[in-house]
């Protein structure tokens, strides 16, 4: 056994000559009040026997650890696996283990993996998932946030833990600290005293709303990425697990989450953001020709005119139409921000493009999704010009991005979503409520909707196939109203339908034989009671 457990606080006040004719003979069992029962070794400190009520009695080693605690490290159990010759011998080893600094059961283990701790097997993985990024079988973001949870929530003791030593209780441990932990201080900004201070100018956007408390769901992320790290050492061969023997984490309980995530607009809402995006004076250029014309207008009648300044929620004419693409098409903004020329197929209206959201594993063949494009989507496209291999190549007076597209989106978006009063809607929910209307009620079956939203999981398409509460109450109303027709109609034809006289009246005694009205009551069978011959056996 490998398990390592609390041992009792207080020390022993009387050693015992442990061996296996005191075992047989002055061990006492515990009663169900005392659960255990300690008898410690006299020659070596820390040896001894840990009694259970059941009658079984382990070996085991305790000794102190920094800060004062106790640890208790099993060693086996009596005769089944053990003799005290053999467990007092094992309890020197671990003696000597614990004093040069090794985890107690290093010897157990390959010397290169007893030495092993949680870092090393962290540097491993990220190895690994960093080949899968270069070969297109995993997302580059995804590994970003790896890494990311592993630099900042997980703390430096569990990093330099063996790993032949984790326990739940570290997992658990780390749960807690994630979801009690502080929010991070933002510094403090230090003025220069000799500097001017001017006034700061008020925005005109909208404020954030205060952001919900996500430690509890951070911790959640944190623990999942290290389940994904234990997982992929406990599918490796048995000789290379690094002393693992199970993944700890799955026996961990999660802090619950709210699992609808996503917003779905309203038609009003739809029809204002579609109206906005498409209006051509919210845009940059449009709004600038008619400024222009009213000042040399103004100019050319010699009157006074105020010049006004751009608005806040005017946009750019390219970020306009990326948001006016995605809310049409229901692409990820990044799929939006990344769209290439050469993947558009204008004869058959298609958009090719990388699926590594929820797929490009290596088992999957299929490494990019086809998407239909609409008449609307086709006129959105046709106003880029096509001077880049990017349809959104980035411009302006900064620096270009290094990707060579656009980069930022959610700017924009926020002055528009300031404007129009939507404080809780994102980019990506513009692809919930594409997907929800395409799973509206005589719309796309599962395996349509799978296909048009570009998911590898049936089980994701399941979550967007629910009924709209209002046509839900209407289709219920629907069938009860039918239902409550037909039986109406069948009662008034049963109503009207004449009784028939004589025999033939009743049908069921035209078809079927006759039978004796009043039967009489067969008893038990007794000896001399006459059976009726029914025909040979065969």
């Amino acid at each position: 056994m490998t398990v390592l457990a609390e041992a009792e606080s207080r020390a022993p006040k009387q050693r015992y000559p442990i061996s296996d004719t005191f075992l047989d003979r002055n061990i006492e069992i515990p009663t169900k009040d005392e659960k255990a029962r300690f008898y410690f070794d006299e020659q070596i400190r820390g040896f001894g026997v840990k009694v259970y009520a059941s009658g079984t009695i382990v070996f085991g080693v305790r000794f102190n650890l920094p800060g004062g605690r106790m640890r208790w490290v099993v060693i086996g159990t009596y005769k089944d696996e053990y003799k005290t010759k053999a467990a007092r011998e094992e309890a020197m080893v671990i003696k000597q283990n614990v004093g040069k600094g090794l985890p107690p059961l290093a010897h157990r283990v390959k010397p290169e993996l007893a030495l092993a701790r949680l870092q090393d097997l962290a540097e491993a993985w990220f190895k690994e998932l960093d080949q899968l990024v270069l070969s297109g079988n995993m997302a580059g973001n995804t590994v970003k946030k790896y890494k990311r949870q592993w630099a900042q929530n997980v703390p430096k003791p569990l990093k330099n833990k063996y790993i032949s030593e984790l326990d739940v209780t570290d997992f658990q441990g780390l749960l807690r600290t994630i979801t009690n932990s502080r929010a991070r201080k933002k510094p403090a900004n230090k003025r220069d005293p000799n500097k001017r201070i001017h006034a700061k100018k008020q925005p005109s956007v909208a404020k954030k709303d205060p952001k919900k408390d996500r430690r509890p769901i951070e911790a959640n992320r944190t623990l999942d990425m290290l389940s994904s790290m234990l997982g992929w050492v406990m599918s490796r061969p048995v000789n290379k697990r690094m002393g693992l023997t199970e993944n700890h984490v799955l026996s961990v309980v999660m802090n619950p989450e709210q699992t609808d995530r996503g917003v779905h607009l309203t038609d009003v809402e739809q029809i204002r953001l579609l109206q906005f995006l498409s209006d051509p004076m919210n845009r940059k250029s449009f709004w600038w020709e008619q400024e222009r014309k009213a000042r040399r207008l103004a100019k050319a009648q010699r009157q006074k005119r105020k010049e006004l300044r751009q608005p806040d929620f005017v946009l750019e004419d390219m970020m306009a139409d990326a948001l006016l693409l995605c809310f049409l098409t229901g692409l990820r903004s990044w799929e939006v921000k990344a769209m290439r020329w050469d993947a558009i197929n204008e004869d058959e209206d298609l958009l090719k493009t990388a699926r590594t959201k929820q797929g490009a594993r290596k088992t999957t063949r299929l490494l990019y999704k086809e998407t239909f494009l609409t008449d609307d989507a086709l006129e959105v496209l046709k106003r880029q010009p096509r001077t880049s291999e990017w349809v959104f190549p980035s411009h302006g007076r900064g620096k270009a991005s290094a990707s060579g597209h656009i980069s930022n989106l959610q700017d924009a978006w926020e002055r528009v979503r300031a404007h129009l009063d939507l404080p809780k809607v994102r980019i990506h929910d513009f692809r919930h409520t594409e997907a929800c209307e395409l799973a509206r009620p005589g719309g796309l079956g599962v395996k349509d909707l799978q296909a048009a939203m570009g998911w590898e999981s049936s089980q994701t398409a399941l979550r967007y196939l629910h009924a709209y509460e209002e046509n839900l109450k209407e289709s219920i109303r629907a069938i009860a109203e039918k239902r409550k027709a037909r039986l109406a109609k069948a009662q008034a034809t049963k109503l009207d339908t004449p009784k028939k006289s004589g025999a033939a009246s009743d049908s069921t005694e035209s078809v079927l034989p006759m039978k004796d009205k009043n039967p009489k009551p067969v008893g038990r069978l007794t000896r001399g009671t006459k059976v009726p011959h029914l025909g040979r056996a065969r």
